[in-house]
């Protein structure tokens, strides 16, 4: 999720296990031990710009580096603050551990997919309950943290962790929901799906974004589960196929392998651009939900040496326009 996001809900969890006394450097040592995980996105390339790709969500958001990840942060802590410190270097370490672990689970209920048991496995799991940005989720949990601090009580800690808790079950009954819907819209066209995908849309747990795959290709809608239910039709487009849709490519240069890194990060919802042809996108995400409107996608060029990579880019103009045009779906 978002930074803040991330921090908040760090910082309540540490909150949960203080004293009054060491309620600031609970939530400090918290909030700031949730964010270091998504440091790995420092790990670029000039040359590889899927690079930060393959990396972002991967050996720093496991399970198994949370004790590594959360002595790091520690250690930093103790010298930043070593002549203020007012707790011992265990109680510091046992708090960063309980805000770094944190991040990779958040993470793992959105749906961009976090590599949770690196490296015995190179899946990427994800629930696809809350999106990656979410105000009505973030901003209780701040306000319950400014509340512990300023009243040094752990009861406005343990009601942000039950809303946290409220929240993301009510994400999985909405994707739940949502799912059955389109379920039942792909019968009605007489398809059998092969895999389906629900996810909310941006800062909003209202309104899905659906994808199913059906004889090769991707069908896009939107529905709004249980309040005011209702279904967006949208937009279709063909699974990419390489030799159909990029006969020229070698199949054994760099920018053929870099489309297999892109289809393994986008968990294979790929396809060929409808605008720009050399472009390569990932069909799971959009500003527009029942659209076929990337945020980003990768660019092959014909005249490429063997061993140049495909470029990837994103597509973010305008984003308060198309925010305006999301929430006047969400409320139609």
């Amino acid at each position: 999720m978002d930074p803040f996001t991330q921090g908040v809900v760090g910082a309540v969890a540490s909150c949960t296990w203080q004293r009054a006394s060491q309620i600031r450097m609970a939530a400090s040592a918290g909030f700031l031990a949730a964010l270091a995980p998504d440091l790995d996105v420092l790990i670029r390339s000039n040359t590889d710009s899927l690079l930060m790709l393959e990396y972002h969500r991967q050996f720093t958001h496991s399970f198994i580096f949370i004790p590594l990840g959360g002595l790091v942060v520690s250690c930093v802590l103790a010298l930043i603050f070593r002549k203020n410190l007012q707790i011992s270097f265990w109680q510091l370490l046992f708090f960063c551990m309980l805000g770094y672990a944190t991040h990779g689970v958040l993470d793992f209920a959105t749906s961009y997919g976090t590599l949770l048991l690196w490296p015995f496995s190179n899946t990427r799991f994800s629930l696809n309950i809350i999106s990656v940005v979410d105000p009505i989720f973030t901003f209780p949990i701040f306000l319950c943290v400014i509340l512990c601090i300023f009243f040094r009580a752990k009861k406005w800690a343990l009601l942000g962790v039950a809303w946290i808790a409220f929240y993301l079950c009510f994400g999985a009954f909405q994707n739940f929901s949502a799912k059955n819907m389109i379920e039942n819209l792909a019968r009605e066209r007489n398809h059998h799906p092969t895999r389906i995908l629900v996810k909310p849309t941006f800062a909003n747990a209202l309104l899905w974004r659906t994808i199913y795959e059906e004889n090769g290709i991707f069908y896009i809608d939107a529905v709004r589960p249980n309040f005011v239910p209702k279904i967006f039709e949208g937009e279709f487009v063909r699974k990419l196929d390489i030799k159909r849709d990029f006969p020229w490519l070698d199949l054994k240069s760099q920018q053929a392998h870099d489309i297999n890194r892109f289809s393994n990060f986008s968990d294979g919802f790929i396809a060929k651009a409808k605008v720009y042809e050399e472009r390569i996108i990932d069909v799971r995400y959009s500003l527009h939900p029942f659209e076929v409107k990337p945020l980003w996608s990768i660019r092959l060029k014909r005249d490429a040496e063997k061993n140049a990579h495909a470029q990837y880019e994103t597509h973010r103009n305008n984003m308060q326009k198309h925010f305006t045009i999301l929430m006047r779906v969400i409320f139609s």
